[in-house]
């Protein structure tokens, strides 16, 4: 962080302000998003700060340390879809890791909502366009770390990928049938891969058919299974079969980033309130450690510092075991 207009870099290191903006730094993207665009108080804003001031102080009054800290987890924790958005506003569809990331975001902001919805200092942080967002990819849930596009997301989804089984079975059967009788040709008892190794020394008669040569080497064949006609049809028919489930895959995965697009405006409502959370929240959490109370700022002149705390040196001196004496101070 630069220092703010009011200081020069010199001073600014002299009352520790990269201390201080360490000490409120937010923990997640949204909250760092935040202080991008926030800006500092200026001269005449006296009402404005105190305000902000008071609201920080009521919130660390309303939750403990520990309290903040779990809020603060569960925000560093939560994915940015900045990138997932991007993509639905261009007309892009949505691939798993994208639809995994709103679904963890949901699952994020619906716990923060639930977290800090008696907090009336602090905006929601979920709502309708979050909760649609979980419903629309719930079934896709994998454990807690995955998702799959179901087949219950689409019914002509489902017949497509069952068209596919049907059309890979199919195929393996009669290549296996192959497999095994080369296999008895061979001598072999175990199923071939879908290259094998035939040495020199072993062969007593010419390869059986249905056998093709894929290189020679001075003692050894390395061959594969050469599909027959009926099987070929069914390789084919295999691979029409998996094209037909990757266009119905993404038919399916366009119709889900469409939806994703109609709850854009409320979803990026969201990720700005979970950056103004990370803020006050890693303000109220120092405010609470260092049992801070808030300034008042008036356009009088003149500084009245009552039991006043340089918290960087209070810092350090405590960390070696000494200890900070608060000094009061007046200027006029």
């Amino acid at each position: 962080m630069t220092a703010p207009e009011f200081l020069d870099r010199a001073s600014a290191l002299a009352i520790g302000e990269d201390w201080l903006a360490a000490a409120i730094a937010p923990s997640g993207a949204y909250g760092a998003r935040d202080a991008q665009i926030r800006r500092r108080f200026l001269a005449g804003e006296e009402r404005a700060a105190n305000a902000q001031a008071s609201r920080i102080a009521r919130i660390a009054e309303r939750f403990d340390l520990d309290a903040m800290e779990a809020v603060r987890a569960t925000l560093a924790r939560l994915p940015d879809i900045a990138s997932a958005l991007a993509r639905v506003d261009v007309g892009d569809s949505l691939e798993d890791a994208q639809a995994l990331a709103l679904l963890r975001f949901a699952d994020g902001a619906i716990e923060l909502q639930s977290r800090l919805a008696e907090c009336r200092d602090l905006p929601d942080c979920a709502g309708e366009s979050v909760d649609r967002l979980r419903a629309l990819f719930e079934r896709g849930r994998v454990g807690s770390h995955a998702f799959y596009l179901h087949d219950s997301f689409d019914d002509a989804l489902r017949a497509e990928r069952e068209r596919f089984d049907e059309a890979r079975a199919r195929f393996e059967s009669a290549r296996g049938r192959l497999e095994r009788n080369v296999a008895e040709s061979l001598g072999r008892g175990a199923r071939l891969d879908e290259e094998f190794i035939v040495m020199r020394e072993a062969l007593v008669a010419p390869l059986p058919p249905g056998v093709r040569v894929v290189r020679e080497a001075p003692t050894y064949l390395l061959c594969e299974i050469d599909l027959d006609e009926e099987t070929r049809v069914l390789l084919d028919r295999r691979e029409e079969a998996a094209r037909r489930v990757a266009l119905a895959e993404e038919r399916v995965r366009a119709s889900l980033a469409q939806r994703v697009s109609n709850l854009r405006d409320g979803l990026v409502r969201t990720m700005m309130h979970l950056g103004e959370i990370d803020a006050a929240i890693a303000a109220a959490l120092w405010t609470r450690r260092f049992a801070c109370r808030p300034a008042e700022s008036s356009s009088e002149g003149g500084i009245e510092i009552v039991e006043g705390r340089w918290l960087p040196l209070q810092e350090r001196l405590e960390t070696g075991g000494g200890a900070f004496v608060p000094s009061s101070l007046s200027w006029t």
